[in-house]
């Protein structure tokens, strides 16, 4: 099921969290995977202090979410926390994304070829905004989980705020404004919305896929 993610490729993100004298709260419910113990790391989807209150007040006065495409993202969005979204399937939450945000995309990788669809087809339908699990991780293509790098140089990034233009190279900012393109362009073919996004992809994530997600255009 392309919503559900491995804990277990968070754990470095968490450890380096901790290593800067931060706390990691794991969100969630009984029904999750529980957590080893870690020094910083609370386990607070087993935890008996859960409450819709502290939901609400943990997403909203974090330093910065890192999350999925689960609803309780929306809390952190609402309070105006920084959010880091991992393993996103539909580019069409690109939209949705606030401007304090990062994003990890997951890659599209044709079964045959094994090539990775381009930043354009990503933006398309079915990728745009598929309506099933089915379409998601379909038999012509696969979805490709983040890697436990790929979280963890994101975490750094968060930490570094490269949300924010002024923090990022040259070089990365131009990659991004690609993406700005390409995303107003595809805008355009769902009621006209003539925008941008205003989220960014994360500027490792997208320097290491360049050749498949920008080169090809």
């Amino acid at each position: 099921n392309f919503r559900n993610v491995d804990p277990f490729t968070y754990m470095r993100a968490m450890e380096e969290v901790t290593k800067r004298g931060g706390y990691v709260f794991r969100m969630g419910d009984p029904s999750m995977t529980m957590l080893p113990k870690m020094k910083g790391v609370i386990d607070y989807a087993h935890s008996e202090c859960r409450s819709e209150f502290m939901d609400v007040f943990l997403c909203a006065s974090c330093q910065f979410m890192v999350g999925t495409a689960s609803g309780v993202y929306n809390i952190s969005r609402f309070f105006g926390a920084p959010i880091l979204m991992t393993n996103l399937a539909s580019s069409a939450r690109l939209y949705s994304m606030p401007i304090n945000s990062l994003v990890l995309l997951r890659l599209h990788q044709d079964k045959k070829t094994r090539a990775s669809a381009s930043m354009r087809e990503v933006l398309s339908l079915p990728m745009y905004a598929p309506r099933s699990i089915a379409q998601c991780d379909s038999k012509d293509y696969s979805l490709l989980p983040n890697t436990v790098d790929e979280i963890l140089t994101a975490v750094i990034e968060m930490f570094e705020k490269k949300y924010d233009r002024k923090n990022r190279s040259d070089e990365e900012n131009k990659l991004q404004e690609k993406v700005d393109k390409l995303s107003f362009d595809a805008s355009i073919l769902y009621g006209n919305l003539q925008t941008e996004v205003a989220s960014s992809i994360s500027p490792s994530f997208l320097s290491k896929y360049k050749r498949e997600l920008i080169d090809n255009e």
